[in-house]
């Protein structure tokens, strides 16, 4: 344990530094800006959303969880029909410093990890140490969203 403690500078480096890239993709570069659009009228959906008051939650449209759902003519006519979509509601409006704060730590907590992965030996060559950690680094990093995006049916963007 104490050979990850003597880690603490690389790991709190790579925090910071994958904090700044994906600051610098999402903010300044803008990949994703086309994949994410406002609904047509959207101050009328909004409103007639609220008006269902709904608790803060993630619910899914057209969705069929148990048996007797399933055998229901009205909820097969509604999964059969569409539209086909998730939608998360919040309780209070979202806090982007706090959303970074978290992000941050998650960066933090990942890189804790792949440093753990690393063959911990002093004497390790440093091409082991880069393959090892370099792996993890990418499956931690590059990966993580798939399941999501495929059970989200965003294949587009899972592969």
């Amino acid at each position: 344990m104490s050979e990850l403690f003597a880690l603490w500078m690389p790991i709190l480096a790579s925090a910071v530094a994958i904090f700044f890239g994906r600051f610098v993709s999402w903010v300044i570069i803008g990949p994703h800006n086309s994949a994410w659009a406002a609904s047509p009228d959207q101050a009328e959906n909004i409103r007639k959303l609220g008006e269902l008051n709904l608790p803060p939650g993630r619910y899914v449209l057209a969705c069929d969880r148990s048996k007797e759902e399933r055998e229901d003519e009205t909820v097969k006519a509604a999964v059969d029909s569409g539209p086909w979509d998730t939608v998360t509601l919040w309780g209070t409006a979202s806090s982007m410093g706090c959303n970074l704060d978290l992000t941050f730590l998650f960066y933090f907590v990942t890189a804790v990890f792949i440093a753990y992965c690393g063959p911990l030996d002093p004497g390790a060559a440093f091409s082991k140490v880069f393959q090892v950690t370099g792996a993890a680094a990418i499956l931690a990093h590059c990966f993580a969203f798939m399941p999501h995006n495929i059970c989200s049916a965003r294949l587009g963007e899972a592969f």
